[in-house]
């Protein structure tokens, strides 16, 4: 993190750019720079309080300028991927992102609080973007441009994406997902990840040693901790969550009954953690994950992906709504948190699978996931403090937006 005042006034670096976000496609790579710049001119206003640029211009500014990116960049995927999955996939997360922000644009809260979840979610979706959507879209286009047929490009970048990189990745996303909380926060992230990732390069260069050798393998488990499982709660992560509706959709018999996905966020927890302090905030995220868990069932799963943001899979979605309330009295109790004591709620979004109606594939847990997100989103809007199913009908469409048909 770097925060100095110069002609610019733009000194405030919460997103600083490194080799890692490069995509190989110029074009791209200087499009998403200027993305990054407005971001840290956003992180400016906010940290320091002295609105140099109002923050309607700076939405504006952000969202013309993600409009423009966004067009261009699906015009390129589409000369060479054409109509594909992958291209769909990518203009609908396009459009959740305007969704999202125009979302919090209307809001009528404090600015203050707006600028927070705005930052947050600003901060998490271009991490994410840049590290592994358009990243993975640049190299497939590339593999088929030197002549591999699209299934074939795409098995071979999975192939190149995963292993040691994959693991990298995963632990960058897991960094810039938790930056937005503070700008303390900010800076030990950044430095926690300058450290994994020297210590990675000093291990990787050093790799016959015997006494670096066992030193890597035990970086490597902590990475692969990392991840599938968030560090604070103990929890499954983003990660973690997929990986276990893979599972299940693999696994399972599905004709007698049907699973449930929530997704769920905490109702005013940035008002919680000013009021609290980060470390007490933290604490009672953890305390929240263990009172949790004493609640589910054995075969449940939870996850921490964000902040306050949690996704629960329970495998039977005719237990969705006892199990819910079951979670939300144990957010009524008292929180004792050193000097102070505080109790919350939750607001979330349901989509109950597979069903007759729209089936479901084993491949497809993050449509599936991003589905749950969308209810959660309108749960937000009609029924803050409750939950929200998502219909048939919209489930419907939606999977058949998402989903090529055979």
């Amino acid at each position: 993190m770097k925060m100095s005042r110069n002609q610019d006034s733009q000194g405030f670096e919460i997103f600083p750019w490194s080799r890692h976000f490069e995509t190989g496609l110029e074009d791209i790579d200087d499009q998403h720079r200027v993305l990054v710049n407005i971001l840290n001119r956003l992180a400016w206003h906010f940290a320091s309080g002295t609105p140099e640029t109002d923050t309607a211009h700076l939405l504006d500014e952000l969202l013309g300028y993600a409009s423009y990116h966004f067009r261009y960049e699906e015009e390129v995927w589409s000369r060479t991927l054409g109509q594909s999955e992958m291209c769909r996939n990518h203009h609908d997360a396009h459009q959740l992102f305007f969704d999202r922000i125009q979302w919090l644009r209307q809001s009528e809260a404090p600015e203050e609080e707006v600028l927070a979840e705005l930052f947050d979610y600003l901060t998490r979706w271009l991490a994410f973007h840049i590290l592994e959507s358009d990243r993975r879209m640049a190299l497939t286009v590339k593999a088929v441009e030197a002549g591999a047929p699209l299934p074939q490009a795409r098995d071979q970048v999975d192939n190149e994406l995963s292993g040691p990189m994959s693991i990298m990745v995963t632990a960058l996303l897991e960094i810039y997902g938790r930056l937005s909380t503070s700008a303390i926060q900010l800076m030990h992230e950044k430095l926690a990840r300058q450290r994994a990732e020297d210590e990675l390069a000093r291990l990787q260069s050093e790799r016959l040693h015997h006494a670096l050798e066992i030193q890597a393998q035990d970086h490597q488990r902590q990475i692969a901790f990392l991840a599938y499982w968030d560090p604070l709660t103990g929890l499954l992560n983003r990660n973690g969550i997929i990986r276990a509706v893979h599972e299940f959709l693999e696994n399972e018999s599905h004709e007698d009954k049907s699973a449930a996905l929530v997704s769920i966020d905490l109702d005013n927890f940035h008002e919680i953690n000013g009021r609290v302090g980060e470390e007490a905030a933290d604490r009672m995220l953890g305390l929240l994950a263990r009172r949790w868990q004493d609640a589910l069932p054995p075969e449940a799963a939870l996850a921490r992906i964000g902040g306050d943001e949690f996704v629960l899979l329970l495998t039977d979605a005719s237990q969705v709504e006892s199990r819910l309330k079951a979670l939300q009295l144990t957010c009524l109790q008292p929180f004792e948190l050193g000097d102070a004591s505080t109790s919350t709620t939750f607001t979330a979004g349901i989509v109950c699978f597979p069903s007759k109606e729209t089936g479901f594939a084993s491949d497809e847990a993050d449509i599936l996931l991003r589905q749950a997100d969308h209810a959660l989103f309108r749960a937000k809007q009609e029924l803050r403090g409750s939950w929200l199913f998502l219909d048939v009908k919209e489930r419907k469409r939606r999977t058949s937006r998402q989903r090529p048909t055979n």
